[in-house]
């Protein structure tokens, strides 16, 4: 057996970077599998992977008593609605810049601070 976690949200089809729009939420839920059935799931989706949407059919568990209470589905089939993919994000240069502008401002400010304190402590 398996544990998978699947996001049910708004970026299920399409992440940011591919171009969707911020909204909706980030929501979860476990899913205890067969190993045969997690052996289907090609991504797991990740930083640099966008993973498979799978359709999974099963029990629903709010307090489950093989797992201690916890909220799960037991599933019984689970299919490949979509495969996923690796997700190449480019590199932002202009909110690089920013950082290391806020960066520098800063630390700054912190030693601007530091200074100060240290003509007042006499």
């Amino acid at each position: 057996m398996a544990w998978i976690h699947l996001n049910d949200d708004a970026y299920m089809w399409k992440n940011i970077e591919e171009g969707a729009q911020l909204g909706g939420y980030n929501s979860g839920h476990a899913v205890w599998v067969s190993v045969d059935l997690a052996m289907k799931i090609r991504y797991f989706g990740d930083f640099k992977h966008e993973g498979d949407v799978v359709k999974i059919v099963g029990t629903y568990n709010a307090a489950c008593p093989q797992h201690g209470g916890d909220m799960d589905i037991h599933a019984s089939t689970l299919d490949i609605v979509r495969a996923g993919h690796p997700v190449h994000d480019a590199f932002n240069t202009a909110r690089a810049m920013v950082a290391l502008f806020l960066l520098v401002v800063a630390f700054a400010l912190h030693r601007i601070r530091t200074i100060i304190r240290r003509r007042h402590a006499f």
